[in-house]
C-alpha cells in the first residue's frame, strides 16, 4: 500500500514529508521531530529556485505532492506519469533537472537517469527511492552521477537536495 501524507502549515503549504508504504506517518522513516530539518549547516530558510524541473513519479499522489512542494519552493514544474512519458516530454520542452523516483514499470528510473545523460547531458538528475540505502551502493547509480533523496522525505530533504543538484549543475558547466 502507498500513501502520500502531507503536513500543512496555516497557509496550507506544503511543510513536512512525503510517507510511502503501511508505517504509521506520525514517525516517518529516518526522522525525529518534525522541526529537525536537514538544512545545510548555517542555513536558516529552506531553499528553492526557478529553474524548470520535471517530475517523473508513477504513484499519482506522490507525483501530485512533490510537484506541489516544488512549486512551492518557486521551481516551474511539470509532470510526467513514467519514464516514457517524461522522455516525451523532454523532446518538446527543456529542462534544468529531472525528479524521479527509481522504481516504475517499463522504464525503471537508473535506466531513465542513463537515457538523460546520453540524450540531455546538461540536465541534472535527482533520484527518489524508498530503498536508498541498497541504491547508495549501487555502482550503477554511482557513476550515472546523479543525486538520491530517500523516501520518505520532507520539504527541506527535498529543498537541500534539489537545489544541490541544481549547484553541481552550475558549477560544472564552463
Amino acid at each position: 500500500m502507498a500513501c502520500a501524507c502531507v503536513h500543512h502549515d496555516s497557509r496550507g503549504a506544503y511543510d513536512d514529508f512525503v510517507w510511502i508504504g503501511s508505517r504509521d506517518p506520525r514517525y516517518p522513516r529516518g526522522t525525529g521531530d518534525a522541526a529537525d530539518v536537514a538544512l545545510v549547516p548555517g542555513q536558516t530558510a529552506i531553499p528553492g529556485g526557478t529553474e524548470r524541473v520535471l517530475v517523473v513519479e508513477d504513484n499519482p499522489p506522490v507525483r501530485k505532492v512533490a510537484v506541489g512542494i516544488l512549486q512551492s519552493l518557486g521551481y516551474r514544474v511539470e509532470q510526467a506519469e513514467s519514464a516514457l512519458a517524461a522522455l516525451a516530454v523532454m523532446k518538446e520542452q527543456r529542462f534544468d533537472a529531472v525528479f524521479s523516483d527509481v522504481v516504475m514499470p517499463e522504464m525503471n528510473g537508473i535506466a531513465f537517469a542513463e537515457e538523460v545523460r546520453r540524450l540531455y547531458p546538461d540536465i541534472r538528475v535527482l533520484l527518489t527511492s524508498g530503498f536508498s540505502s541498497k541504491l547508495s551502493t549501487n555502482a550503477q547509480v554511482r557513476t550515472l552521477d546523479a543525486d538520491l533523496v530517500a523516501k520518505p522525505y520532507r520539504k527541506a530533504d527535498l529543498a537541500v537536495a534539489m537545489r544541490a543538484v541544481l549547484d553541481k549543475g552550475v558549477a560544472a558547466r564552463p
